[in-house]
């Protein structure tokens, strides 16, 4: 998992751009951006993916999380903010099986038979939902393709001409 500082979108500067968000005193793009420096200033750089799509996804679910902690507090139904615990033990199971816990699924989006990536860091065990990896892998050939530009259509016109050659 990516690791955040601690507290970072519970009480520092990420919940704080997530409130403005929410409240409607920020728009997403200048919400983004606002991420991207607060998490350039705790020291993430490196330790977390600051694409825009990662940013945006990560704002979208904490903004669902803050909007849905402010109607069950109204409703008198929370008592205390939610979170997801930084750190949390579980058992290898029968052949190999691990149980991601409900928290760590739940802000993950992740819902029985969706499928994850895995792989290995140097002692660490990573998982991501395929989705994301996907979205991710989107941005960085972005990156390198100018706009309005089609890979696509590239590749079918070296087909055709490859078949013209035969």
């Amino acid at each position: 998992m990516e690791r955040k500082p601690r507290g970072f979108w519970t009480k520092g500067s990420g919940k704080k751009i997530v409130d403005h968000f929410v409240q409607g005193k920020m728009d997403e793009a200048k919400a983004v951006v606002a991420l991207r420096e607060a998490c350039l200033e705790a020291g993430m750089e490196g330790e977390y993916e600051l694409s825009d799509t990662t940013l945006r996804d990560d704002l979208h679910w904490y903004a669902r999380e803050a909007r849905k902690y402010l109607r069950e507090t109204r409703s008198g139904k929370a008592q205390v903010e939610p979170s997801v615990p930084e750190f949390e033990r579980t058992t290898v199971g029968q052949a190999g099986r691990l149980v991601i816990p409900a928290a760590y699924r739940e802000a993950l989006g992740l819902k029985e038979g969706d499928e994850v990536t895995l792989w290995l860091g140097e002692d660490e065990l990573h998982v991501i939902p395929s989705d994301r990896v996907l979205k991710r892998a989107q941005a960085l050939v972005r990156r390198y393709v100018p706009a309005g530009h089609s890979l696509v259509d590239e590749l079918i016109a070296e087909r055709r001409q490859e078949a013209r050659r035969e």
